[in-house]
């Protein structure tokens, strides 16, 4: 789903570290560390509250490079 409104208010939430207007099936891509499955869940649970209709999560591992 379409998600832009609260994209401002998401760049000043302290786990979000950048946010991407991107093509394909998704419109922004967030890049977020959370603290743990808490934080993970409080940010999907904010997501909503601002009218994300979908989201996808992606966990990483480590990095590689």
């Amino acid at each position: 789903g379409v998600w832009h409104a609260g994209i401002d208010n998401g760049l000043q939430r302290d786990d979000v570290l950048w946010a991407s207007h991107v093509t394909g099936e998704s419109d922004i891509t967030l890049a977020v560390a959370c603290d743990g499955t808490a934080g993970l869940d409080s940010l999907l649970r904010w997501l909503q509250r601002e009218g994300a209709t979908e989201t996808r999560t992606d966990v990483v591992l480590r990095k590689i490079r």
